[in-house]
């Protein structure tokens, strides 16, 4: 997917130092290349920013007139950033059903459009409404005595 910056800047709020029509397609980091959106929130990172190559870069008013490149000012740079990698970078969308490993016990209650993953376990007493996600539980660390 590729978006402009003058979509993000009226979608986020922020004020836009650049060509509007300037498109990103991914997020990353300040060493990051054409096509690349960046963030700074700090002034620890101002000499990384004035050397950056990327499209563009989100970050507050203080560090804007550092940027040798477009920039979308914001008061939270760390926050719109995180907003626009969701977009850029969507989550993929759980397939309902049960997998095939699962232990799903008879008595539970799970809504047709869940999704239930693999090796996951249900029990008895569970109700799992519309649209949600169950996923394996994480293995529990074994300290030795």
């Amino acid at each position: 997917m590729a978006l402009s910056l003058g979509e993000l800047a009226v979608r986020f709020g922020c004020e836009l130092r650049g060509d509007p029509q300037l498109l990103v397609t991914s997020v990353g980091t300040l060493a990051g290349g054409t096509g690349v959106l960046g963030f700074v929130a700090s002034a620890a990172y101002r000499e990384a920013l004035q050397q950056t190559k990327l499209t563009a870069v989100v970050l507050d008013s203080r560090l804007a007139d550092h940027c040798p490149v477009a920039a979308l000012v914001c008061r939270n740079p760390h926050a719109t950033f995180a907003r626009i990698a969701a977009l850029l970078h969507p989550l993929p969308v759980p397939v309902p059903g049960i997998h095939p490993s699962a232990i799903v016990d008879p008595a539970a209650r799970i809504d047709a459009s869940a999704s239930i993953g693999a090796l996951a376990v249900v029990g008895a007493a569970a109700v799992v409404g519309p649209r949600c996600q169950i996923g394996p539980a994480p293995l529990s660390r074994r300290t030795s005595s």
